[in-house]
């Protein structure tokens, strides 16, 4: 198995700031045409992400509770590669309790 270590678009990374509601970044050109992103929750909450292609605000991540279903959650200061559609042009976050700080995020490739 050939295992690829993730590899970031130099200059790319963009900041979020994580609130309870769905906040969302456009990636750039060369991040929308990327199959990974590498997400670091810098916030003292719980987030969860969804990654989409759809214009601004299109696409909202929803907070998982118990009974109901919702998108992949990321620990604070923590981070995840997460694979994405080759044309998804949108990150979305959303802070699942109030917290401080912000949401980075990456595009690349590999793991």
């Amino acid at each position: 198995m050939n295992v690829q270590p993730f590899t970031p678009l130099v200059g790319q990374t963009q900041a979020i700031l994580a609130t309870a509601t769905s906040q969302f970044i456009m990636l750039t050109a060369g991040g929308a045409a990327v199959n990974c992103i590498l997400v670091f929750n810098g916030t003292t909450t719980p987030i969860a992400v969804r990654t989409g292609l759809a214009i601004a605000g299109a696409v909202v991540a929803v907070a998982p509770v118990v009974g109901t279903p919702g998108d992949m959650v990321i620990a604070p200061g923590a981070y995840k590669v997460i694979s994405k559609g080759y044309n998804d042009t949108v990150a979305v976050v959303t802070a699942i309790t109030a917290g401080t700080g912000d949401v980075y995020i990456t595009p690349g490739e590999g793991q």
